[in-house]
């Protein structure tokens, strides 16, 4: 419904200014999750601290939106950032509200809050494109899903703050903070110069369709990871002293994760062409390598996702920090490389400073927070690796007919029909799926 240029414009914008959400969160939502004890009067004051920060960035951005354009050298990026500050202030006070109800391990509730706003969202954007077809759809899709969901954060979490005092124990809670702001801030950088690289050196049209690509495989699974963190950082953090079921939890929980959405992205990647064209529209057919490099490094970063609960449960923030200023060079140094081979070229740097990233921080947490980092990689392994069999075999059923929507339903009927079968044939694979099940039902039940 809208041009390549319109998403391009605003993925220009958002990233560099979408770190101005967690600025203003200042990692005190993680840290107010993590915490054993938390009193209402340090809740209230984290709200405070949240909400002013998201004010402040708020109107950083609007001073900023003249240097943003100048970056690209493109005028009309002013408006799209002043428009997309309005999210920093009403992210900064919903945080603690979603905080809560993790702490309660209140999971039903959270699911909601995370997954209904980008549905309204994106049903809003739909509306308004069939009468105003330009970039401000997706401006009114970003505000809209970030006001719903402020709103259901408050609605559910039934809890409303004090007026700040001073109190013991803020000091741990903003430290611990800090240094998760320091890693997310440095991880989003490395994962975003991707997007800043493509924009500056190749345009709005080059950079919407990466964002496109982006948008399909890297934006859904950050969507798993907002509520799977909120899961898993609440259990985990009750289980820290115990470092028998810590790891069982934390490994099943990374099982759960891959299970459920490896096998999609292998078979995204077999039927990618097709896939693409019914998604997208035939105009975008030049998104297709792009997605399959991005569900590659998808995969890998949904694996990744379990080190970075073991940074937020055991409170070692500071060694997030160490982990992201190492990874952060690699992604520039892949990205940079990439980009001689165009946009398809940044796809792949991303994909490998993806794997280096994922690697680093095993071994890392592996030595210094005793992790159990050789059954995260193996377990990780032999997800990825079952799926394979099946991602080739339904490439050829999906290239061996004619007709666009034929071709996706044969190599995903193809894909389907031999990963059931491995799962079934291959005890270690039907016993990850068997515990993987278990696990999830136990959660379910919150």
């Amino acid at each position: 419904m809208l041009d390549a240029a319109d998403f391009g414009l605003v993925a220009m914008v958002t990233a560099i200014v979408g770190i101005g959400e967690l600025i203003g969160d200042l990692g005190l939502s993680n840290a107010a999750i993590q915490s054993k004890d938390l009193s209402t009067q340090q809740r209230s004051n984290l709200f405070w601290i949240s909400a002013s920060i998201g004010l402040v960035v708020a109107g950083a951005a609007i001073a900023g939106a003249p240097l943003i354009a100048a970056v690209y050298g493109e005028p009309l990026l002013v408006g799209i950032t002043i428009a997309l500050s309005s999210t920093f202030l009403l992210s900064g006070i919903s945080a603690q509200h979603k905080a809560s109800l993790a702490r309660g391990l209140r999971f039903r509730a959270l699911a909601i809050v995370e997954t209904l706003p980008p549905i309204i969202g994106g049903v809003v954007a739909i509306m308004l494109a069939s009468v105003y077809d330009n970039y401000w759809v997706l401006i009114a899709q970003q505000i809209a899903q970030v006001a719903i969901a402020t709103v259901l954060a408050w609605c559910f979490a039934r809890w409303m703050p004090r007026l700040p005092r001073r109190t013991s124990g803020m000091r741990p809670l903003i430290t611990y903070g800090l240094h998760l702001l320091g890693a997310q801030t440095i991880a989003y950088a490395s994962r975003n110069i991707d997007t800043i690289v493509t924009g500056v050196r190749f345009g709005a049209v080059a950079t919407g369709q990466y964002s496109r690509a982006f948008e399909l495989v890297i934006n859904p699974l950050n969507q798993l990871n907002a509520p799977s963190t909120r899961v898993a950082t609440p259990v985990l953090s009750k289980l820290q002293d115990d470092t028998a079921r810590y790891n069982l939890f934390l490994l099943r929980g990374q099982k759960i994760m891959l299970v459920v959405v490896a096998p999609v992205l292998a078979c995204a990647i077999a039927v990618a062409d097709p896939l693409i064209v019914v998604a997208l529209g035939e105009r975008w057919s030049a998104v297709t390598p792009i997605f399959q490099f991005l569900c590659v490094a998808g995969a890998i970063r949904l694996a990744a996702y379990a080190t970075y609960w073991i940074a937020l449960s055991k409170g070692v923030t500071k060694l997030s920090l160490y982990v992201n200023l190492v990874s952060a060079p690699a992604f520039l140094i892949c990205i940079l490389i990439g980009s001689s081979w165009g946009v398809v070229g940044i796809a792949g740097g991303f994909t490998a400073a993806t794997l280096v990233t994922w690697i680093v921080s095993l071994i890392w947490y592996g030595r210094a927070a005793e992790a159990p980092a050789r059954d995260l990689f193996l377990g990780a392994a032999r997800v990825f690796f079952a799926t394979v069999p099946a991602a080739v075999l339904a490439w050829f059923a999906s290239a061996a007919v004619d007709g666009t929507v034929l071709q996706m339903l044969s190599g995903v009927a193809v894909f389907l029909f031999v990963y059931v079968l491995t799962a079934i044939l291959v005890p270690i694979v039907r016993k990850d799926y068997a515990e993987a099940v278990s696990t999830a039902k136990l959660f379910g039940r919150r």
